[in-house]
Protein backbone atom coordinates (compact mmCIF):
# COMPACT_ATOMS: atom_id res chain seq x y z
CA UNK A 1 0.00 0.00 0.00
CA UNK A 2 1.48 3.18 -0.80
CA UNK A 3 2.09 5.74 1.98
CA UNK A 4 -0.69 8.47 2.29
CA UNK A 5 -0.32 12.26 1.49
CA UNK A 6 1.61 14.65 3.49
CA UNK A 7 -0.37 17.15 5.47
CA UNK A 8 0.62 20.69 3.79
CA UNK A 9 1.52 23.33 6.55
CA UNK A 10 -1.44 25.85 6.38
CA UNK A 11 -1.03 29.38 5.08
CA UNK A 12 -3.20 30.46 7.86
CA UNK A 13 -4.45 29.02 10.84
CA UNK A 14 -7.49 30.51 12.39
CA UNK A 15 -8.67 29.53 16.29
CA UNK A 16 -11.44 30.39 17.80
CA UNK A 17 -11.02 29.98 21.58
CA UNK A 18 -13.93 29.25 23.35
CA UNK A 19 -15.10 31.14 26.58
CA UNK A 20 -16.85 34.81 27.35
CA UNK A 21 -16.34 36.11 25.44
CA UNK A 22 -15.12 34.08 22.31
CA UNK A 23 -11.65 35.00 20.88
CA UNK A 24 -10.43 34.18 17.44
CA UNK A 25 -6.60 34.19 17.07
CA UNK A 26 -4.33 34.63 13.60
CA UNK A 27 -1.10 32.79 12.46
CA UNK A 28 0.16 33.50 9.12
CA UNK A 29 2.79 31.51 7.46
CA UNK A 30 4.41 35.45 6.31
CA UNK A 31 5.15 36.01 10.28
CA UNK A 32 2.01 39.10 10.09
CA UNK A 33 1.14 39.64 13.56
CA UNK A 34 -2.64 40.25 13.47
CA UNK A 35 -4.98 41.68 16.78
CA UNK A 36 -7.26 38.67 18.39
CA UNK A 37 -11.06 39.50 18.01
CA UNK A 38 -13.12 39.46 20.83
CA UNK A 39 -16.68 38.51 19.91
CA UNK A 40 -19.21 41.00 21.56
CA UNK A 41 -21.74 38.20 20.36
CA UNK A 42 -21.08 34.32 20.55
CA UNK A 43 -23.92 33.64 18.06
CA UNK A 44 -21.96 35.72 15.36
CA UNK A 45 -20.14 32.49 13.96
CA UNK A 46 -24.02 31.12 13.20
CA UNK A 47 -25.09 34.78 11.82
CA UNK A 48 -22.44 35.12 9.47
CA UNK A 49 -23.35 31.07 8.10
CA UNK A 50 -27.00 32.16 7.61
CA UNK A 51 -25.95 35.42 5.56
CA UNK A 52 -23.98 33.10 3.62
CA UNK A 53 -26.78 30.93 2.69
CA UNK A 54 -28.75 34.58 1.65
CA UNK A 55 -25.99 35.38 -0.71
CA UNK A 56 -25.42 32.62 -2.40
CA UNK A 57 -28.87 31.99 -2.90
CA UNK A 58 -28.81 35.56 -4.83
CA UNK A 59 -25.90 34.18 -6.36
CA UNK A 60 -27.81 31.48 -8.05
CA UNK A 61 -30.93 33.75 -8.78
CA UNK A 62 -28.52 36.21 -10.42
CA UNK A 63 -26.45 33.44 -12.63
CA UNK A 64 -27.31 32.85 -16.13
CA UNK A 65 -28.27 29.57 -16.99
CA UNK A 66 -25.82 29.12 -19.55
CA UNK A 67 -23.67 32.05 -20.22
CA UNK A 68 -22.24 32.94 -23.51
CA UNK A 69 -19.74 35.33 -22.12
CA UNK A 70 -17.63 35.86 -19.06
CA UNK A 71 -19.52 39.45 -18.89
CA UNK A 72 -22.68 37.60 -18.13
CA UNK A 73 -21.55 36.71 -15.13
CA UNK A 74 -20.68 40.37 -13.35
CA UNK A 75 -23.69 40.86 -11.76
CA UNK A 76 -23.04 37.37 -10.22
CA UNK A 77 -19.41 37.98 -9.59
CA UNK A 78 -20.04 41.44 -8.05
CA UNK A 79 -22.52 39.99 -5.37
CA UNK A 80 -19.95 37.48 -4.23
CA UNK A 81 -17.34 40.47 -3.66
CA UNK A 82 -19.85 42.55 -1.69
CA UNK A 83 -20.63 39.52 0.03
CA UNK A 84 -17.45 37.85 1.19
CA UNK A 85 -16.72 41.01 2.07
CA UNK A 86 -19.50 41.64 4.61
CA UNK A 87 -18.52 38.01 5.83
CA UNK A 88 -14.53 38.79 6.52
CA UNK A 89 -15.99 42.04 8.27
CA UNK A 90 -18.29 40.29 10.28
CA UNK A 91 -15.05 37.75 11.09
CA UNK A 92 -13.31 40.82 12.61
CA UNK A 93 -16.21 41.73 14.58
CA UNK A 94 -17.40 44.86 12.23
CA UNK A 95 -13.70 46.61 12.19
CA UNK A 96 -13.09 47.16 8.57
CA UNK A 97 -9.15 47.97 9.93
CA UNK A 98 -8.78 44.92 11.37
CA UNK A 99 -9.91 42.99 8.23
CA UNK A 100 -7.44 45.30 5.82
CA UNK A 101 -5.18 43.91 8.33
CA UNK A 102 -6.14 39.77 8.05
CA UNK A 103 -6.03 40.60 3.75
CA UNK A 104 -2.52 42.19 4.21
CA UNK A 105 -1.37 39.29 5.90
CA UNK A 106 -3.13 36.77 3.28
CA UNK A 107 -1.71 38.31 0.69
CA UNK A 108 1.82 38.25 2.03
CA UNK A 109 1.74 34.61 3.00
CA UNK A 110 0.31 33.48 -0.34
CA UNK A 111 2.01 36.17 -2.93
CA UNK A 112 0.92 34.35 -6.27
CA UNK A 113 -2.52 33.81 -5.37
CA UNK A 114 -3.09 35.32 -8.86
CA UNK A 115 -0.89 32.42 -10.73
CA UNK A 116 -2.75 28.93 -9.42
CA UNK A 117 -1.49 25.61 -9.88
CA UNK A 118 -2.97 22.47 -9.37
CA UNK A 119 -0.10 20.77 -7.90
CA UNK A 120 0.66 24.04 -5.08
CA UNK A 121 -3.13 24.89 -3.47
CA UNK A 122 -2.73 26.11 -0.10
CA UNK A 123 -3.98 25.63 2.79
CA UNK A 124 -6.27 27.56 5.34
CA UNK A 125 -6.89 26.43 8.70
CA UNK A 126 -9.94 26.83 10.80
CA UNK A 127 -9.65 25.51 14.76
CA UNK A 128 -12.35 25.12 17.04
CA UNK A 129 -15.71 23.74 18.58
CA UNK A 130 -17.44 25.66 15.49
CA UNK A 131 -15.82 25.67 12.59
CA UNK A 132 -19.03 26.62 10.60
CA UNK A 133 -17.92 30.00 9.65
CA UNK A 134 -17.86 30.37 5.51
CA UNK A 135 -14.34 31.11 4.81
CA UNK A 136 -14.58 29.91 0.90
CA UNK A 137 -16.01 32.93 0.48
CA UNK A 138 -13.74 35.60 1.78
CA UNK A 139 -12.08 37.85 -1.15
CA UNK A 140 -8.66 37.54 1.36
CA UNK A 141 -6.60 38.23 -2.01
CA UNK A 142 -8.06 41.53 -3.37
CA UNK A 143 -11.46 43.18 -2.98
CA UNK A 144 -11.02 45.40 -6.34
CA UNK A 145 -14.09 44.81 -8.94
CA UNK A 146 -13.40 44.24 -12.19
CA UNK A 147 -15.20 45.93 -14.50
CA UNK A 148 -16.25 44.51 -17.76
CA UNK A 149 -15.21 41.17 -17.45
CA UNK A 150 -13.55 41.12 -20.81
CA UNK A 151 -12.39 37.01 -21.53
CA UNK A 152 -12.60 34.15 -19.47
CA UNK A 153 -8.87 34.36 -18.55
CA UNK A 154 -10.39 37.67 -16.34
CA UNK A 155 -12.99 36.02 -15.00
CA UNK A 156 -10.88 33.09 -13.62
CA UNK A 157 -8.28 35.38 -11.87
CA UNK A 158 -11.46 37.20 -10.60
CA UNK A 159 -12.18 34.06 -8.69
CA UNK A 160 -9.04 33.44 -7.56
CA UNK A 161 -9.33 36.02 -4.56
CA UNK A 162 -11.65 34.01 -2.83
CA UNK A 163 -10.02 31.45 -0.33
CA UNK A 164 -12.63 29.32 -2.11
CA UNK A 165 -10.96 29.24 -5.39
CA UNK A 166 -7.57 29.52 -3.77
CA UNK A 167 -7.00 27.43 -0.99
CA UNK A 168 -8.23 24.20 0.62
CA UNK A 169 -10.43 24.87 3.74
CA UNK A 170 -9.25 22.37 6.61
CA UNK A 171 -11.76 22.49 9.32
CA UNK A 172 -10.15 21.06 12.98
CA UNK A 173 -12.93 20.46 15.66
CA UNK A 174 -12.73 18.11 18.06
CA UNK A 175 -13.12 14.33 16.72
CA UNK A 176 -12.45 15.02 13.04
CA UNK A 177 -9.32 13.92 11.67
CA UNK A 178 -6.79 15.92 10.05
CA UNK A 179 -4.10 13.14 9.47
CA UNK A 180 -3.74 11.88 5.79
CA UNK A 181 -5.76 8.55 5.26
CA UNK A 182 -6.09 6.28 1.86
CA UNK A 183 -9.50 5.29 0.15
CA UNK A 184 -9.20 1.74 -0.30
CA UNK A 185 -9.13 1.17 -4.22
CA UNK A 186 -6.92 -1.55 -5.13
CA UNK A 187 -9.31 -2.91 -7.63
CA UNK A 188 -12.04 -0.39 -7.83
CA UNK A 189 -13.41 2.47 -5.56
CA UNK A 190 -16.28 1.24 -4.04
CA UNK A 191 -19.25 3.49 -3.69
CA UNK A 192 -22.68 3.61 -2.17
CA UNK A 193 -25.20 5.51 -5.11
CA UNK A 194 -28.25 6.51 -3.74
CA UNK A 195 -30.69 8.35 -6.30
CA UNK A 196 -33.78 9.86 -6.96
CA UNK A 197 -35.00 10.34 -10.87
CA UNK A 198 -38.15 12.92 -11.25
CA UNK A 199 -40.69 10.48 -13.05
CA UNK A 200 -41.67 13.78 -14.76
CA UNK A 201 -38.84 13.93 -17.02
CA UNK A 202 -39.19 9.96 -18.18
CA UNK A 203 -40.84 10.76 -21.31
CA UNK A 204 -38.21 14.13 -22.43
CA UNK A 205 -35.98 13.69 -24.63
CA UNK A 206 -32.49 12.40 -23.81
CA UNK A 207 -31.51 15.90 -23.50
CA UNK A 208 -33.32 16.90 -21.28
CA UNK A 209 -31.91 14.36 -19.27
CA UNK A 210 -32.06 15.48 -15.51
CA UNK A 211 -28.97 16.22 -13.67
CA UNK A 212 -29.54 13.41 -11.54
CA UNK A 213 -29.93 10.89 -13.98
CA UNK A 214 -26.65 12.16 -15.33
CA UNK A 215 -25.03 11.58 -12.31
CA UNK A 216 -25.96 7.82 -12.84
CA UNK A 217 -24.48 7.41 -16.46
CA UNK A 218 -21.59 9.11 -15.33
CA UNK A 219 -20.74 6.62 -12.87
CA UNK A 220 -21.53 3.90 -15.09
CA UNK A 221 -19.09 5.33 -17.51
CA UNK A 222 -16.31 4.63 -14.75
CA UNK A 223 -16.86 0.59 -14.42
CA UNK A 224 -13.07 0.35 -15.25
CA UNK A 225 -12.46 2.20 -11.54
CA UNK A 226 -15.50 2.53 -9.65
CA UNK A 227 -17.43 -0.71 -8.18
CA UNK A 228 -20.76 1.19 -7.54
CA UNK A 229 -23.63 -1.03 -5.01
CA UNK A 230 -26.05 1.05 -6.91
CA UNK A 231 -28.36 3.36 -8.34
CA UNK A 232 -30.64 2.09 -5.28
CA UNK A 233 -33.61 2.08 -4.77
CA UNK A 234 -34.52 -0.32 -7.41
CA UNK A 235 -38.57 -1.55 -7.22
CA UNK A 236 -40.02 -3.62 -5.81
CA UNK A 237 -39.33 -2.03 -2.34
CA UNK A 238 -40.80 -0.45 0.06
CA UNK A 239 -41.00 2.68 2.20
CA UNK A 240 -39.40 1.13 5.25
CA UNK A 241 -36.97 -1.70 3.41
CA UNK A 242 -35.75 1.61 1.83
CA UNK A 243 -35.09 3.14 5.74
CA UNK A 244 -33.70 0.12 6.69
CA UNK A 245 -31.46 -0.82 4.68
CA UNK A 246 -30.02 2.83 4.27
CA UNK A 247 -29.79 3.20 7.81
CA UNK A 248 -27.50 -0.45 7.73
CA UNK A 249 -25.82 0.86 4.62
CA UNK A 250 -24.89 3.86 6.69
CA UNK A 251 -23.93 2.48 9.43
CA UNK A 252 -21.74 -0.67 8.46
CA UNK A 253 -19.64 0.26 4.89
CA UNK A 254 -19.91 -3.73 4.46
CA UNK A 255 -23.89 -3.72 4.58
CA UNK A 256 -24.95 -3.97 0.50
CA UNK A 257 -27.72 -2.46 -0.83
CA UNK A 258 -28.31 -4.74 -3.82
CA UNK A 259 -28.06 -8.58 -3.52
CA UNK A 260 -24.19 -9.10 -5.14
CA UNK A 261 -21.25 -9.09 -2.99
CA UNK A 262 -18.33 -6.97 -2.68
CA UNK A 263 -15.98 -4.69 -0.45
CA UNK A 264 -17.26 -2.03 1.97
CA UNK A 265 -18.16 1.14 0.54
CA UNK A 266 -15.28 4.12 0.90
CA UNK A 267 -18.14 6.49 -0.04
CA UNK A 268 -21.64 7.05 0.26
CA UNK A 269 -23.08 9.50 -2.53
CA UNK A 270 -26.53 10.61 -2.54
CA UNK A 271 -28.17 12.07 -6.06
CA UNK A 272 -31.38 13.39 -4.43
CA UNK A 273 -33.55 15.98 -3.20
CA UNK A 274 -33.34 16.78 0.37
CA UNK A 275 -35.99 18.95 2.65
CA UNK A 276 -35.08 20.72 5.86
CA UNK A 277 -38.41 22.79 6.63
CA UNK A 278 -40.03 23.36 9.76
CA UNK A 279 -39.27 24.01 13.19
CA UNK A 280 -38.26 20.25 13.86
CA UNK A 281 -35.13 19.08 12.34
CA UNK A 282 -36.35 15.10 13.00
CA UNK A 283 -38.27 15.48 9.83
CA UNK A 284 -35.95 16.56 7.40
CA UNK A 285 -36.18 14.58 5.19
CA UNK A 286 -33.64 13.15 2.01
CA UNK A 287 -36.23 12.47 -1.33
CA UNK A 288 -35.05 9.11 -3.12
CA UNK A 289 -37.09 7.44 -5.41
CA UNK A 290 -36.89 3.96 -7.04
CA UNK A 291 -36.22 3.70 -11.00
CA UNK A 292 -40.14 4.61 -12.03
CA UNK A 293 -39.67 7.52 -10.07
CA UNK A 294 -41.81 6.52 -7.47
CA UNK A 295 -40.50 9.14 -4.24
CA UNK A 296 -39.31 7.08 -1.20
CA UNK A 297 -38.56 9.30 1.77
CA UNK A 298 -35.88 9.08 4.80
CA UNK A 299 -35.98 11.24 7.65
CA UNK A 300 -33.28 12.00 9.68
CA UNK A 301 -35.02 10.86 12.51
CA UNK A 302 -35.19 7.88 11.13
CA UNK A 303 -31.53 8.06 10.75
CA UNK A 304 -30.82 8.67 13.99
CA UNK A 305 -33.21 6.09 15.63
CA UNK A 306 -31.64 3.51 13.24
CA UNK A 307 -27.95 3.93 14.45
CA UNK A 308 -28.81 3.81 18.02
CA UNK A 309 -30.87 0.25 17.32
CA UNK A 310 -27.97 -0.87 15.71
CA UNK A 311 -25.22 -0.06 18.47
CA UNK A 312 -23.07 -3.22 19.02
CA UNK A 313 -24.50 -5.50 16.44
CA UNK A 314 -22.77 -4.44 13.47
CA UNK A 315 -18.94 -2.94 12.83
CA UNK A 316 -18.28 0.68 14.57
CA UNK A 317 -15.55 2.67 13.65
CA UNK A 318 -14.70 5.15 10.85
CA UNK A 319 -17.36 5.15 8.47
CA UNK A 320 -18.09 5.84 4.70
CA UNK A 321 -17.36 9.68 3.62
CA UNK A 322 -20.96 10.73 2.49
CA UNK A 323 -21.38 13.28 -0.55
CA UNK A 324 -24.84 14.74 -0.22
CA UNK A 325 -25.15 16.72 -3.73
CA UNK A 326 -28.88 17.29 -3.00
CA UNK A 327 -30.56 20.53 -3.78
CA UNK A 328 -30.79 22.08 -0.19
CA UNK A 329 -28.67 19.24 0.60
CA UNK A 330 -26.86 22.05 3.44
CA UNK A 331 -29.49 24.32 3.34
CA UNK A 332 -27.66 27.15 5.33
CA UNK A 333 -29.41 27.51 8.40
CA UNK A 334 -28.55 26.74 11.75
CA UNK A 335 -30.88 25.10 13.13
CA UNK A 336 -31.46 23.08 9.25
CA UNK A 337 -29.48 22.08 7.07
CA UNK A 338 -26.56 21.73 9.35
CA UNK A 339 -27.71 19.01 11.29
CA UNK A 340 -27.39 16.64 8.56
CA UNK A 341 -23.46 17.50 8.53
CA UNK A 342 -23.18 17.63 12.51
CA UNK A 343 -24.66 14.23 12.51
CA UNK A 344 -22.63 12.36 10.19
CA UNK A 345 -19.53 14.27 11.08
CA UNK A 346 -20.51 13.49 14.31
CA UNK A 347 -21.20 9.56 14.32
CA UNK A 348 -17.97 9.08 12.34
CA UNK A 349 -18.41 9.39 8.94
CA UNK A 350 -14.57 10.78 7.92
CA UNK A 351 -16.26 13.58 5.94
CA UNK A 352 -19.51 15.18 4.47
CA UNK A 353 -19.30 17.25 1.18
CA UNK A 354 -22.77 19.28 0.48
CA UNK A 355 -23.94 22.43 -0.79
CA UNK A 356 -24.72 25.82 1.28
CA UNK A 357 -28.11 26.59 -0.63
CA UNK A 358 -30.31 24.89 -2.78
CA UNK A 359 -27.91 24.45 -6.64
CA UNK A 360 -29.84 23.14 -10.02
CA UNK A 361 -29.48 19.58 -10.40
CA UNK A 362 -27.23 19.71 -13.55
CA UNK A 363 -25.23 22.20 -12.05
CA UNK A 364 -24.71 19.73 -9.55
CA UNK A 365 -24.08 16.28 -11.60
CA UNK A 366 -21.35 18.79 -13.39
CA UNK A 367 -19.80 19.12 -9.90
CA UNK A 368 -19.84 15.72 -9.14
CA UNK A 369 -17.82 14.77 -12.38
CA UNK A 370 -15.08 16.80 -12.14
CA UNK A 371 -14.85 16.48 -8.71
CA UNK A 372 -14.61 12.16 -9.23
CA UNK A 373 -12.19 13.08 -11.75
CA UNK A 374 -9.49 14.54 -9.40
CA UNK A 375 -10.32 12.47 -6.60
CA UNK A 376 -9.53 9.86 -8.63
CA UNK A 377 -6.67 11.21 -10.89
CA UNK A 378 -4.85 11.50 -7.18
CA UNK A 379 -5.90 14.73 -5.39
CA UNK A 380 -7.45 14.91 -1.61
CA UNK A 381 -10.50 15.51 -0.94
CA UNK A 382 -9.94 19.02 -0.30
CA UNK A 383 -7.75 19.92 -2.99
CA UNK A 384 -10.47 18.04 -5.62
CA UNK A 385 -13.02 20.42 -4.68
CA UNK A 386 -10.89 23.21 -5.53
CA UNK A 387 -10.28 22.09 -8.67
CA UNK A 388 -13.62 21.32 -9.27
CA UNK A 389 -14.60 24.92 -8.31
CA UNK A 390 -11.92 25.89 -11.12
CA UNK A 391 -12.90 23.28 -13.78
CA UNK A 392 -16.60 23.70 -13.39
CA UNK A 393 -15.94 27.38 -13.99
CA UNK A 394 -13.57 26.79 -17.30
CA UNK A 395 -16.16 24.59 -19.27
CA UNK A 396 -19.24 26.02 -18.35
CA UNK A 397 -18.73 29.34 -16.84
CA UNK A 398 -20.64 28.65 -13.66
CA UNK A 399 -20.12 30.20 -10.50
CA UNK A 400 -21.98 27.47 -8.66
CA UNK A 401 -19.18 25.57 -7.22
CA UNK A 402 -18.52 28.69 -4.25
CA UNK A 403 -21.92 26.58 -2.52
CA UNK A 404 -20.11 23.59 -2.10
CA UNK A 405 -18.46 22.97 1.15
CA UNK A 406 -16.22 20.09 3.10
CA UNK A 407 -16.50 19.03 6.73
CA UNK A 408 -14.24 16.36 8.15
CA UNK A 409 -10.61 14.90 6.71
CA UNK A 410 -9.54 17.17 4.03
CA UNK A 411 -6.68 14.58 3.22
CA UNK A 412 -8.78 11.38 2.33
CA UNK A 413 -7.13 10.10 -0.95
CA UNK A 414 -7.31 7.24 -3.06
CA UNK A 415 -4.87 4.33 -2.83
CA UNK A 416 -4.21 4.04 -6.39
CA UNK A 417 -4.48 7.07 -8.71
CA UNK A 418 -5.70 7.40 -12.24
CA UNK A 419 -3.92 10.51 -13.78
CA UNK A 420 -6.28 9.77 -17.73
CA UNK A 421 -9.26 10.63 -16.11
CA UNK A 422 -7.78 14.36 -14.97
CA UNK A 423 -9.18 16.87 -17.15
CA UNK A 424 -7.47 18.98 -19.30
CA UNK A 425 -5.93 22.31 -17.80
CA UNK A 426 -7.88 25.14 -18.56
CA UNK A 427 -6.60 27.55 -21.51
CA UNK A 428 -5.10 30.45 -19.60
Amino acid sequence: MPPAPEARTPIATLTFEEGSPLRLKFEFASGDEVRDVVFGDPRSIEQAWQRAGHYLKQLVSKSPKQPRSARELQDALSIMLNAGDQLGIRLTDEDSEHYGEVQNAFQRSWPTWEYPSRDDIPVVQLVGHNTNYPLELLPVFSNRITSPLNNDGELAAATQRFLGFSAVIRRVAPGVSSMPELLRNGQKLPIQFFRFLDPDRRSRKQSDTSGFKQEQEFMASLSEVLTVDGPWPISPVTAEQVRQRLVEALFDPSSRLGTTTGPPAELAHFACHCETEGPIDDDYELRLSDERGEPLRVTLGQIRSGYVRLQGTRQSGPRAPVILNACGSSVVNPWSGLNFQRWFIKNQHRAFIGTQAAIPDDAAADFAERFYRFLLGGYTFGEAIVLARRQLLADTRSLLGFLYVLFGNDLLQVEVKHPRLLPASPVA
